[in-house]
């Protein structure tokens, strides 16, 4: 019934950013369902949101404010959000943890969650916490509602701590972790930590890693194991190569609920074909608690704002500005081991530092050829160029021996690849989706045998450029488009 009753329904996750201009953006992204490239004129912004929601009847979800000051919410973003009228039954929902937001943005009493019964408490432990092989015996049950209890009716602590007791087969490993000291005064949070600890080295690494993203961003699975491959946090074991490893590390962080909200993206004008994502989010306490457990991550904004050291920081999003502070803060971080451009805005120049250091870089660049002077060839695993208007990629890429992850979505100027990429061993992924210019492959393919992902082949004429070259490409899966394919001279060839 919700869903008839909307027109327009409109999701916003505020949390720290409170700021008027970026959160009417947001909501004019969320109606059209496309990019909104207008200045940061609230003027403008005002207008085209008007434009875009008319007469219809919407339902916008401000979700988990933090915002106190009542000028920046009556003065700054009510009347830009109450100018979009809609239509008649149009309502804007605020949900938040502080009593203090409910009482100066809301207009109608708020309405508090409950905390779930004994009763459903211990339905969704038990759910977790006996589907893998503990059996639900007596004495189980018995300290299970002890650790049901210190959960005191909060979901996901519940179904944190299920997923970790699923994993404890011996009644004595139960005992412990009911008796464990919660500690702390925010008890969500030390009940996360209770769950964190018992995690493998490799997961602590690989769910710390998140803190590099802001709170409700929508991760991409493959692009999340491609960055803790770079960075070299999963380890592969004798009948477990590295993608398969990655694979056991998310399914397990899902499991225990640290990510969550996985579903498919399907994603049109890549290529011919809509392409499938798999995209996964942290709760916001899960963020919070990745935050707290690492200063390896940061957003350079913040650092600014907080006149923070960079010294620990290996993994930074940056914003696409480069300000002085911007430039500052990069020449500091030398030992910078993952840098994120935000929204695939084009680098600076100004920003070009030296960072010998990096495993995993996504930016735009205004020339490529300059990548190989930004870093330490060697150390390369990931290298994301998507967006960018090149016509060539520089044969100085072939030079990045180690690189596993290859990524050039929409490059839609991009006619050539390197002639020597069958160099490159250690390639394992290269995404081509919506390079529609590309007229060729680099000759030999056939000699990069970890290649796991090609979304894209051209097939030409000649010594290496065949499509026999796929046979020998015995691990690619997903989605692989063949072009060209009038230039296969007989059917032997297609048999691969």
């Amino acid at each position: 019934r919700v869903q008839k009753h909307f027109e327009l329904m409109m999701w916003h996750c505020v949390s720290d950013n409170f700021e008027a201009i970026a959160i009417v953006r947001s909501v004019i992204e969320l109606a059209t369902n496309g990019r909104c490239d207008l200045p940061d004129t609230i003027e403008l912004l005002q207008k085209k949101l008007q434009e875009v929601i008319g007469r219809k009847r919407f339902l916008l979800v401000l979700d988990d404010v933090w915002n106190e000051d009542q000028l920046k919410w009556q003065d700054n973003l009510k009347p830009l959000l109450c100018s979009a009228i809609g239509g008649s039954g149009s309502m804007i929902v605020v949900t938040s943890r502080s009593r203090q937001v409910a009482s100066i943005m809301g207009t109608l009493p708020p309405y508090e969650l409950a905390r779930l019964s004994d009763d459903d408490s211990w339905e969704l432990f038990s759910k977790k916490a006996f589907s893998k092989g503990v059996e639900e015996q007596e004495e189980f049950i018995t300290v299970g509602k002890l650790i049901v209890n210190k959960c005191r009716g909060l979901p996901l602590a519940l179904k944190t701590m299920g997923g970790l007791m699923s994993s404890k087969y011996q009644i004595k490993e139960w005992e412990a972790i009911a008796e464990s000291n919660r500690g702390g005064s925010n008890e969500v949070l030390s009940i996360l930590k209770l769950s964190y600890m018992h995690l493998s080295s490799e997961m602590k690494q690989c769910f710390a890693f998140c803190a590099v993203f802001p709170k409700d961003y929508e991760m991409d699975k493959d692009r999340l194991i491609q960055l803790w491959m770079a960075n070299n946090f999963i380890h592969a074991e004798e009948s477990t190569d590295l993608i398969e490893k990655g694979e056991f590390v998310f399914n397990e962080l899902l499991w225990r609920s640290f990510i969550q909200d996985v579903n498919v993206k399907i994603i049109a004008g890549y290529s011919w074909l809509p392409y499938r994502e798999i995209r996964c989010k942290m709760h916001d306490l899960m963020h919070d608690l990745a935050k707290d457990i690492t200063d390896e991550c940061a957003f350079a904004e913040e650092l600014i704002q907080q006149k923070a050291s960079v010294n620990n920081v290996r993994h930074m999003e940056l914003p696409w500005n480069a300000s002085e502070e911007i430039t500052r803060l990069m020449k500091s971080s030398l030992s910078l081991r993952t840098l994120l451009l935000q929204k695939s805005k084009q680098m600076n120049l100004k920003v070009m530092v030296k960072l010998t250091s990096l495993r995993a870089i996504r930016c735009l660049v205004p020339y490529p050829y300059v990548i190989h002077r930004l870093i330490n060839t060697v150390h390369l695993r990931y290298l994301d160029l998507s967006g960018s208007k090149m016509v060539r990629l520089p044969n100085s890429i072939c030079m990045l021996y180690n690189l596993q992850s290859l990524r050039l979505n929409n490059c839609g100027k991009l006619r050539f690849l390197p002639e020597g990429m069958r160099t490159m061993r250690q390639l394992t992924h290269i995404y081509l989706l919506g390079c529609t210019s590309l007229e060729r492959m680099p000759p030999k393919l056939s000699l990069l045998h970890n290649l796991c992902t090609l979304t894209s082949f051209i097939v030409d004429t000649g010594d290496g450029f065949g499509i026999e070259e796929l046979k020998d490409l015995r691990q690619l899966g997903n989605m692989l488009e063949l072009f060209n394919l009038r230039k296969v001279k007989s059917g032997s060839q297609v048999n691969l």
